[in-house]
C-alpha cells in the first residue's frame, strides 16, 4: 500500500488500531471468534483509538470483515469489497495491488 502512496491503519485483535510501522509480537487471535460482548467492547475501544488517530471528517476505505467493521461506527466508510467473504476479499485486494495505475 505504501508503494501506491496510500495511508492506512491496521485493526488488530490484540493491539487495536495501529499504524503499520508499529512493532508487535506475533499472535493468533481474531475478533470474530470472541463472545459478542467482548467483540462490542473491542469495537468501542478501537473506535476511540481511531478517533484519536484520524482527522474528524476523513473517509475510511474498509477492507475488513464484519466483526472488525463494527469499530468503524460513526465514520464515513466505503467498502469496495462489500458482500465478499474474507477469502474473496484477500484475492481481490491482491489483484488491486498488482494492477498497474
Amino acid at each position: 500500500m505504501e508503494r501506491k502512496g496510500i495511508s492506512y491503519v491496521i485493526l488488530s485483535a490484540r493491539y487495536g488500531a495501529m499504524w503499520p510501522d508499529q512493532p508487535v509480537e506475533p499472535y493468533n487471535d481474531k475478533v470474530s471468534g470472541w463472545p459478542k460482548a467482548q467483540q462490542a467492547a473491542w469495537a468501542h475501544r478501537v473506535n476511540a483509538q481511531l478517533r484519536s488517530m484520524l482527522e474528524p471528517n476523513c473517509v475510511l476505505y474498509s477492507l475488513v470483515g464484519r466483526a472488525y467493521a463494527a469499530a468503524l461506527t460513526g465514520f464515513t466508510v466505503v467498502d469496495p469489497l462489500q458482500g465478499l467473504g474474507m477469502g474473496y476479499r484477500n484475492q481481490a485486494l491482491s489483484r488491486m495491488l498488482r494492477a498497474k495505475p
